[in-house]
């Protein structure tokens, strides 16, 4: 006889909206049944709408237009409220095409999760097996999305999928961590059966490591054909020279150091980032990363393209990475001074970093090529990924860790606070930045060797994992 870890009961009354928009053929219903049969596994309850289930009454009277695309969504948006706010979590797959209509949506509907299933239209029409994009690349079928009719890109989605680079069991998990995440949904267990009556039926095992922060750890990094292909389509595209802490935020976006961002914040995260220390989502989020070029720059960006970010190496110009531009905004620096570091001074470090960037600000998600020079160059038999990090926690059996972020030398009050909890924890991940400093700050270098020296003659070697942290320093004080 086995038993099976099941799942607690989540609360009824707790209702949400994923509404998966992108082109036709992005994956929207694929990804959405994946989804959706995952949920109703976990005993959530849950109803899909998409286009064929809805034309089978509320919408058959609906044709292409504009006017009759609004009135489409704004039936199913009428649809999907009664049933968010009566604790049914809904999943919308639609194009959903235009701006306002989603933000509606988003409005009136209870838990609003917008999810962009982004693919290029290339992709798209080659996988329409229907040969509805020949059609209307031929001028058959107008008003067609993509073609001859706008699809307006999300502007700050919660989650961005991206179908070409992932698989639809990848896009569909990244859904559902970022549900568990928001306490939307039951929390996966281990998948295992237990037999009744054996020692392992009672357990002492201890639990899983807990989620990475925002629920998904993200990897921008590409490989293979994907990153020769980005690499190529850079080398056409307008470039933009990253700063140290440009570089230091590009590393930890594309290892998954700075989860669950893909790219650079957009305003409305910015603006929630500064004022109330959470992403737009909610999820707490105390520093504003972000990219910030002049306004000359700026003028010649647009909305909707990619940029190539470069790096002024040592070794000459290296492109790095492929921005999607999906936001271009001003910021007020003296309020970001004044929130983030709690002075205009421009004795402060960060505070003068600050005045000396850009005045416009670009978003968006990064597909990243290379990694910064630094990155193979320096500490790198100590420059852990977060999925390595995890993966070394993992084979030593650590379940509770402490993590030690310091920017200095280590000195007695560290060693007291690390040993003392080493007795409570399984161990200890000793992580100091070395990132841009201030020029009168101690050398990394320096302090990589003092950690060395203390390791080796002072802590347990089984207990602790050294691995450097590659951030600059905000020097942000509570904030950072």
């Amino acid at each position: 006889m086995t038993a099976t870890a099941t799942y607690p009961i989540k609360n009824a009354t707790e209702g949400f909206t994923l509404w998966l928009t992108g082109l036709s053929g992005a994956g929207k219903t694929t990804v959405s049944l994946l989804v959706e049969k995952a949920l109703q596994e976990r005993g959530v309850k849950i109803e899909r709408l998409d286009g064929d289930i809805v034309r089978e009454g509320l919408t058959r009277d609906l044709g292409f237009s504009k006017e009759d695309r609004d009135k489409n969504i704004e039936r199913v948006t009428f649809v999907a409220k009664l049933l968010s706010r009566n604790g049914v979590g809904v999943i919308a797959a639609f194009i959903s095409p235009y701006r306002a209509a989603r933000q509606t949506a988003r409005e009136q509907t209870h838990n609003f999760i917008e999810v962009y299933v982004n693919a290029s239209l290339d992709t798209c029409a080659a996988r329409d097996v229907k040969g509805m994009y020949a059609k209307a690349f031929a001028g058959q079928i107008k008003n067609f999305t993509g073609v001859d009719d706008p699809y307006e890109v999300p502007e700050n989605p919660e989650i961005t999928i991206y179908t070409e680079q992932e698989t639809v069991e990848q896009s569909a998990q990244r859904i559902l961590d970022y549900l568990e995440g928001r306490g939307l949904i039951p929390v996966a267990p281990v998948s295992r059966q237990i037999e009744v009556g054996s020692a392992a039926a009672v357990s002492d095992e201890k639990p899983a490591l807990i989620a990475p922060h925002g629920g998904t750890l993200i990897n921008r990094l590409l490989s293979g054909d994907a990153r020769d292909a980005a690499l190529d389509r850079a080398r056409s595209l307008p470039t933009i020279t990253l700063t140290e802490t440009n570089l230091a935020d590009l590393e930890m976006i594309a290892t998954g150091g700075l989860s669950p961002l893909t790219g650079f914040l957009g305003r409305a995260d910015y603006q929630s980032v500064v004022h109330h220390l959470r992403l737009a989502n909610g999820l707490p989020w105390s520093i504003p990363v972000t990219l910030a070029v002049s306004a000359d720059e700026a003028a010649a960006i647009r909305v909707g393209q990619e940029v190539a970010l470069v790096e002024a190496g040592v070794s000459g110009q290296r492109i790095l990475a492929l921005l999607e531009v999906q936001e271009k905004y001003t910021y007020d620096r003296e309020v970001e001074a004044q929130q983030v570091y709690r002075t205009t001074e421009t004795a402060h470090p960060g505070v003068a970093r600050l005045y000396r960037q850009g005045e416009v600000l670009l978003a968006g998600p990064v597909s990243v090529i290379d990694l910064p020079e630094r990155a193979g160059t320096e500490f790198s038999d100590l420059r852990y990924t977060p999925a390595q990090t995890r993966s070394i926690f993992e084979q030593r059996g650590w379940r509770r860790v402490v993590g030690f972020q310091t920017r200095n030398p280590i000195h007695r009050a560290h060693e007291y606070i690390q040993k003392t909890a080493l007795e409570i924890v399984d161990g200890l991940l000793l992580h100091p930045l070395v990132g841009e400093t201030k020029s009168d700050d101690i050398s990394a270098a320096v302090r990589v060797e003092s950690y060395r020296a203390i390791l080796e003659s002072y802590y347990p070697s089984s207990r602790v994992l050294f691995g450097v942290f590659p951030a600059a320093m905000r020097y942000a004080g509570p904030r950072e």
